[in-house]
């Protein structure tokens, strides 16, 4: 991998990470509604880019950050980017995003040239600001810098 977000190894990479946690009931079940495992994946990505609420890329690329992340900044966005917690809460995406990209050599390297594609794309903000609280985008950028700069 270039480092470069890429959709389609998000959904593939997620996808895999999710049919591993199944437990075999489960992995059965969805054989038995999709006919097999490559079917299910492939439903899951059409809904991914043809979901049936239009959804714009910016929205799709928010959604990959893991539940909960944002989140988690947001109720300590008072203590800084830089704060211990605040690290300790990138460390779990650094991890997440470990899971996604299990072939991704340099995971750093990665969440700050994603840091910088959201920094780039006002778009992110806006959205970003409106669902998490004013600055929250730009927060969650500093705090991914700050861990890597530490």
């Amino acid at each position: 991998m270039d480092g470069k977000f890429n959709p389609e190894d998000v959904i593939r990479n997620r996808f895999n990470l999710m049919v591993s946690q199944m437990s075999e009931t489960e992995k059965e079940a969805k054989i038995k509604e999709y006919g097999n495992m490559e079917n299910y994946y492939q439903a899951i990505r059409e809904s991914f880019f043809n979901d049936m609420q239009p959804m714009s890329a910016t929205d799709r690329f928010i959604q990959t950050i893991p539940y909960g992340i944002i989140e988690k900044m947001a109720a300590k966005k008072d203590f800084g980017p830089a704060f211990y917690k605040i690290k300790k809460i990138v460390r779990e995406y650094e991890s997440s995003a470990g899971q996604m990209f299990p072939n991704e050599k340099n995971i750093s390297r990665l969440l700050l040239e994603q840091a910088k594609f959201i920094r780039e794309n006002p778009s992110f903000t806006q959205i970003t600001d409106e669902k998490y609280g004013q600055g929250m985008c730009n927060f969650f950028v500093q705090a991914i810098e700050a861990y890597y700069q530490s």
